[in-house]
């Protein structure tokens, strides 16, 4: 390139000579190269984003004139081949449920105005519907802005968005009742003694030890597992479709990494133990039911008839607060956020490196520390019946 054209800063491939103050930009597309002068700034800005010369003009003039169902198509067509296929199932679920106002029309009549009529109209049957546990139309709304975002992006860069801040506001049902996320070490122990069948008890202690995540465990193989040094690697991750069915085994975690967890608690190490007992050929699975990896539905039943059990049904629910209590624990024992951060796995890219190969010290004496806690407690407890809180 010629020396007397300088590099715009906060413009991505656009260069203005220094004599004629004409700008140059390059692109390049399908691994080759384009490049183009223009007067003004604003030429040079509209060229580089809407230039493609793999579109014909009839393509171009019915992407501006498409429907909404049409421009998700293409947005499923192309977008979708980076996307999990979990989150596949999400966006389309999400994204049905304005589909059948919005998907015949052409995106130029979808304005702010008419987003308006449409959230009226579904606050409308959302609330006259005796069953619906609907509270609010954020996630629907986070799709459709994000389909837009990526037309403006690849099409159209002078497109206004008319997904607003106060669709937001109107779309609102109900206040989201906050559910609690943090047991008690009482609590704590009185749950997982209700829990009446050995498998989903063991896959509570495991999960609580783990600070993992429902995919986490139900993933867990017995291939990862070290009982020499004692550690049990987080690797494979069950994933469930939209409907809780058994989607896929995912050979990596959500954040991409693996990490080690120790098993220096006496309880964790138990829990792991019987389910080595229970393994049948040909399946890897730590917890499985015949063979068959454990279902979200499943534990999040027995979770949630344990936590009645002792009356903490409904301030708590689900699966996910186990990893909130290990957090919390791990704090309490060690005084140390660290010590948190150590069991959850939250940490930064060089963390990552740092935890992926062995468990660290820290991270095993949090483990163990909370173990003797607990027991303790249960020991306490032992002799007492389940009470409600």
């Amino acid at each position: 390139m010629n020396k007397k054209y300088k590099k715009l800063p906060n413009f991505v491939g656009i260069y203005k000579h220094t004599d004629s103050n004409k700008y140059r930009v390059e692109k390049r597309i399908n691994g080759k190269y384009f490049s183009q002068t223009f007067k003004s700034l604003k030429e040079a800005t509209y060229w580089r984003n809407t230039f493609n010369p793999f579109n014909s003009t009839q393509e171009k003039n019915d992407l501006d004139s498409m429907t909404f169902k049409k421009l998700w198509m293409k947005y499923e067509e192309i977008h979708f081949a980076s996307v999990e296929k979990s989150t596949q199932g999400m966006k389309r679920q999400k994204i049905s449920v304005f589909m059948d106002m919005i998907g015949d029309l052409k995106i130029s009549k979808i304005t702010p105005d008419f987003l308006d009529f449409v959230l009226r109209e579904k606050k409308k049957e959302a609330t006259s519907a005796p069953y619906s546990k609907r509270y609010n139309f954020h996630k629907p709304l986070d799709e459709i802005k994000a389909v837009f975002n990526w037309y403006k992006e690849n099409y159209n860069y002078k497109f206004h968005n008319p997904v607003l801040k106060r669709h937001y506001s109107l779309g609102i049902i109900r206040k989201t009742k906050r559910k609690e996320k943090v047991l008690s070490r009482e609590q704590l122990v009185n749950f997982i003694k209700a829990i009446d069948i050995p498998v989903y008890q063991d896959f509570a202690i495991v999960q609580l030890f783990s600070a993992g995540r429902f995919g986490e465990i139900a993933g867990s193989q017995q291939k990862n597992l070290n009982l020499i040094e004692n550690f049990l690697i987080i690797k494979e991750v069950v994933v469930e479709d939209q409907s809780k069915k058994f989607l896929e085994l995912k050979p990596y975690p959500k954040n991409g990494h693996t990490r080690t967890v120790s098993i220096s608690s006496e309880m964790f190490r138990l829990a792991i133990l019987r389910r080595l007992n229970d393994s049948v050929e040909g399946c890897g699975y730590l917890f499985h039911i015949d063979g068959k990896p454990l279902r979200y539905r499943h534990v999040q039943y027995r979770y949630n008839k344990a936590l009645k059990k002792i009356g903490l049904f409904p301030d708590y629910s689900s699966t996910h607060f186990m990893r909130y209590t290990m957090a919390t624990e791990s704090r309490r024992v060690m005084g140390s956020l660290d010590a948190a951060q150590s069991v959850t796995g939250h940490h930064s890219v060089k963390m990552a490196e740092h935890y992926a190969k062995i468990p660290t010290k820290l991270q095993e004496e949090t483990v163990s520390k909370v173990g003797e806690s607990l027991t303790e407690c249960w020991q306490r407890l032992e002799s007492l019946p389940i009470l409600s809180q």
